[in-house]
């Protein structure tokens, strides 16, 4: 009896290990997915964020449109595809505080800080856990 129950111990533990990297790949890809949605619209309504920025009296805003847009993007989609995940998330994470801060000196909606800030911490989570087993630079040092 006791037998069994260490067989079953150890299954349900072999069991528990292999999954133990899906949160990690789930937050990943949705938080990758994001960025590159993010980015891509950006990336082809560069006026518009432009515009955007210069309300926000944001120094250079045509370059840190540009600059913002392609972060996004490039990074988020290392991101979704695993590949250099926790440098990548350095720049959306420093890019969601700059957001942070700049939307509450323009007096954004709650809502807005919200999005930003659960931006935010979603960034530094992948930085910090890394993004598990699943993922291309797997076994290279990160």
């Amino acid at each position: 009896m006791i037998r069994l129950f260490w067989q079953a111990s150890d299954r349900a533990l072999r069991i528990a290990r292999s999954l133990e990297s899906i949160p990690a790949l789930l937050a990943r890809f949705v938080v990758g997915v994001v960025f590159v949605t993010s980015g891509w619209g950006k990336v082809h309504n560069l006026e518009k964020v432009t515009a955007f920025f210069t309300e926000l009296h944001i120094p250079a805003p045509a370059l840190q449109a540009v600059f913002v847009s392609y972060v996004e993007l490039v990074c988020g989609s290392l991101l979704l595809v695993g590949l250099a995940s926790r440098l990548s998330a350095i720049p959306l994470i420093v890019s969601m505080i700059v957001a942070l801060i700049t939307a509450k000196a323009a007096r954004e909606s709650a809502q807005k800080h919200l999005a930003i800030h659960c931006g935010a911490l979603r960034s530094c989570a992948l930085s910090y856990l890394g993004v598990g087993r699943r993922r291309f630079s797997y076994g290279v040092a990160s």
